[in-house]
Parts: structure tokens; sequence; C-alpha cells
């Protein structure tokens, strides 16, 4: 359980990594702080008087939605924002996005001398392990841009593409679960991932699942794939070889970015520092130079 900036009280479902505003203990959806709802009605009294025939409600899981009497229809937009007098003027559409991936699928090399399919075949309670053993045993790494060809072990079934990403999606699951002890979540929230400092403790073979899991990010890429995962922006920079700076580090740990900018910006030396880091490894801290 935690709050929202409007104060708001949200649930998180760790094993689904999801949220939600109900609570599942009594099934009924938290409530809107005063404060936060009076926000939201001076705001909505900013915009003026709904149109003619419409009305605002509030949902059962809390949010406001508007209804059209003229039409009897329903929408989540407000519909005052559709007045450019009001929103100004529309955001022109950018396809900067589909140009710059449409460029990157371009400069991808593609395989010759090679079969036309490359077969998966996973059993789905051991996707991990069964995965694993598949793509690290591969030597010709141009392979693994052909035809992706998965099979679930008892299941019949022809892979026209459905099969080869729900394979991603479920494998994407089990690679960045911070059960494993190779990815923790960051210190901002319970979603965005970084890789565990600790990992080699975890598992042994932790650098060879690393590897494993950039050929898998690497597969991803080139055959268009979504992997369920989200990383915090230092791992992004390091996989563009851009540099890391410090104000990238406010967006993993706030707490310990506005530290740091206080001791660039003040003087430490009544505060007794030492070039050390403070580790908990299985509930003892250990400290390192």
């Amino acid at each position: 359980m935690q709050r929202a900036p409007n104060g708001r009280i949200f649930f998180i479902d760790h094993n689904q990594k999801t949220t939600t505003w109900i609570d599942p203990r009594t099934g009924c959806a938290s409530s809107l702080p005063a404060a936060a709802a009076a926000s939201a009605g001076a705001e909505a009294d900013e915009l003026g008087a709904l149109p003619e025939g419409w009305e605002e409600r509030v949902h059962t899981d809390g949010r406001i939605f508007f209804i059209d009497h003229n039409t009897r229809t329903t929408q989540w937009e407000d519909p005052r924002l559709s007045n450019p007098q009001i929103a100004g003027p529309a955001v022109p559409y950018s396809r900067d996005y589909k140009r710059k991936y449409e460029y990157l699928k371009s400069q991808l090399r593609k395989p010759s001398n090679v079969p036309n399919k490359f077969e998966i075949k996973v059993r789905r309670n051991s996707i991990l392990e069964d995965s694993y053993r598949i793509i690290s045993s591969v030597s010709r790494l141009d392979l693994l841009k052909t035809k992706l060809w998965v099979e679930f072990e008892s299941e019949v079934g022809l892979d026209y593409g459905g099969l080869a990403r729900e394979w991603f999606f479920l494998l994407s699951k089990e690679m960045f679960n911070p059960y494993y002890g190779l990815f923790e979540y960051s210190a901002m929230d319970n979603y965005t991932l970084q890789i565990n400092p600790n990992s080699g403790v975890c598992n042994e073979e932790h650098l060879n699942y690393f590897k494993f899991i950039g050929r898998v990010a690497g597969m991803a890429i080139y055959h268009g794939k979504l992997l369920d995962a989200f990383f915090i922006r230092p791992f992004y920079k390091m996989m563009l070889s851009k540099t890391i700076e410090l104000q990238d580090m406010e967006s993993v740990d706030l707490e310990y970015y506005n530290s740091l900018m206080w001791i660039k910006e003040n003087d430490p030396s009544e505060l007794y520092l030492t070039f050390s880091v403070d580790e908990e490894q299985f509930g003892k801290t250990i400290q390192r130079e």
C-alpha cells in the first residue's frame, strides 16, 4: 500500500506487477483526499462550466467521467479540453519515433546462409531454464535473426507470430523477476528495475545469465517484440554508451541524490564521511572501502 502524488492510497500486487485503487481486503476503491478533491474542483472551475447537456460523475474506481446526455454516450476526456480556446492549439502528430524505428530496422544486418527458422521448444513451467539452455548454446548468432518457431511442450499449435510474442512476454516476466536475484527494484518504486549488485551471491552463473538476457533483448529488438520490463535511466544510458551524470541519480534514489547534492553544495567535513559504502547481504550490513 502506497500513496500517489495526490495523496490517494493505491495498492501494489507484486505477484502480477500491477497497481490498483481497489483495496484487495474490502473490494472498495480508495477515496480521493479532500485536498486533492478540492484542487480538482478548483481546476474544473478554471475551465468554466460544462457544455450544455453534459454531466460529470465519479466512477466506482474513483476516476471522473463525463456523460453527454445529448448523444447518450460517456467518455473519460473532459469535453471542455476539446475547446481550443481553453486547451490551446492541438499538439501536432510527431513521426519521430516511427522514423527512428524504421531507420534502426534498416541498419540491422540481415543473416545469410542460415536455415529458414530457429526452433525454440520450451516448457511453460520451466521457460527460463529451457530458454537459457537453448539460447546460450547458440554459437552462430545469425541463427537468432531467423524466423522464430516457438513451441510449448505438450501444446499443439502453429507459430505465425503469436507464440513467439507470448514467449518473449512470459520469458521477460521470469528473467526480470527480482526473485532470481539478477535484478532488483529501484529505491523509487516497485516496478522500475536495476541490476542487483549482489547478483553473484544469489546466482553463481549470473554473468552467463546476463549474457543470455542481452541476447534475448537483442532478439526482441530485431524481431520487434515486447519485453515486459522497465529499467532505471542510467541502465538505458549505459546500453547506448552515454555518460551517466549526477542528475540521473534523481530518478534512481531521490534520497541518495539529495544527499550527494548537499555534499556538493556544502562543507561535509563535520559529517566525518569516509570513502566507503554499506551493503545489505542476507540481513547483514557489510562495509566496503
